[in-house]
Formats: C-alpha cells, structure tokens, sequence
C-alpha cells in the first residue's frame, strides 16, 4: 500500500488543526471567549496537547468564556507532568496565595527544562518579600537565556552576574535587551520569552499574535 495517500490526509489533518487554532485565537482575541472556549476544548479533545488543556484551565480559572471554577482548572492539570503545566499550576496556586504550592510547582517546572519558570519563580519571591532569592533565580534564568529575567535585573541595576553598574552601562544593556527581543520575535516561532515584558496592549498593537491567550 502506497505511503503517499496516508502522508497526504496526514497533512490536511495537520492543515485543518492549523486552522482550528487560527480560528480559536481570533474568537479569543475577538472577545467571543464561550466560541474560544468551545474550540479549545474541541482542539484538545483532537490532540491530547497540554498547550490546549493549560489554556482551558486559565479560562476556567478566571471564568473566562465559561464560569469560574478554580479548584476544578487545578484539577485538570494536576496529573500531568510536563514544565508546561507544572508552571501553569505554580502560576495558579500563587494568585490565590498558596505560596508554597506556587514554590513546589514552579521548581518543578524548571526541573523539566521550562526556563521562563525562573521568570515566574522570581515574581513569586518578589511578591512574599525575598528579594535577593528573586534576584538568585533572575540570574539563574538570565544564564539560561530567559530576556525577562535580564530585563528585570537591569530594572535593578544588576548585569547578568548580579553585578551593579553604572547609568551608561545599564542603558546599553537595556537596549541590548530590546534588540534580543525584536529578534526573537523576528525569527522564532516560540516567543514564550516575551511574556512579562511587554504589556499586553503593545503586543496587540505590534501585532505580536503569537503571544499566549491566557487571561
């Protein structure tokens, strides 16, 4: 049996979740968030893809499309385990003040390689009042190419080594940082990298539209 038929309905099947997806960014960025909600639900059902579920799960979180429902959006990712979802879940447990929780799931997250958890990590440190374990994890994320832990340690006066300098220095630094970030953005499909920089108004006018659709 011929190889060639089954590559070609692979390849619409691929092209038809393409558009799906197309389609359930522009309900999501259109406001029509129960269609978004729907059509994610339906793409995750095709694919079994965390990026799909991680989304349901904020929406339900903030009650976004669908009613609110915390507990049950935790639920949903608790028995899987990628550096995805264990972000999502540290992200979750810290807006509603479970902080070690938030601690367990972010470590976690950086264990299976998903680096911008050291962005999300550092936040969390921040926000319970430990800066200088924040700026441990910012440099440790820096290291790891994370342009959002670099930006926030030039906010703090710190290169890349936590070491301060002067005012020149950090307005070089900070442009360098810019010029990483149009980039990335120019030339990699994956701009996770971006989250936390820019406010979301800028990347809706920039067009970034790639940007993640969690509330």
């Amino acid at each position: 049996m011929s190889r060639v038929p089954l590559l070609l309905r692979l390849k619409a099947q691929d092209n038809d979740l393409d558009k799906k997806k197309i389609k359930a960014q522009n309900f999501f960025d259109n406001n029509m968030m129960e269609n978004a909600y729907n059509l994610y639900g339906c793409l995750y059902s095709e694919t079994g893809l965390d990026e799909y579920l991680i989304q349901i799960a904020w929406m339900q979180f903030f009650g976004v499309g669908v009613d609110a429902n915390q507990i049950q959006a935790i639920t949903l990712l608790k028995d899987r385990n990628s550096g995805s979802t264990y972000r999502a879940l540290g992200m979750m447990y810290q807006s509603i003040g479970e902080y070690d929780k938030a601690h367990e799931y972010l470590k976690l997250s950086i264990s299976k390689c998903c680096f911008s958890a050291y962005f999300s990590l550092g936040l969390l440190f921040e926000e319970v009042g430990k800066e200088s374990e924040a700026i441990d994890v910012y440099i440790d994320g820096a290291k790891n190419g994370m342009l959002p832990c670099m930006r926030k340690l030039v906010l703090k006066g710190l290169n890349e080594d936590g070491r301060k300098f002067n005012v020149l220095s950090k307005l070089f630094y900070s442009y360098k940082i810019k010029v990483k970030f149009f980039f990335s953005y120019v030339f990699s499909e994956n701009i996770e990298s971006f989250e936390g920089y820019y406010s979301s108004s800028y990347i809706k006018k920039h067009g970034f539209t790639r940007f993640h659709r969690y509330p």
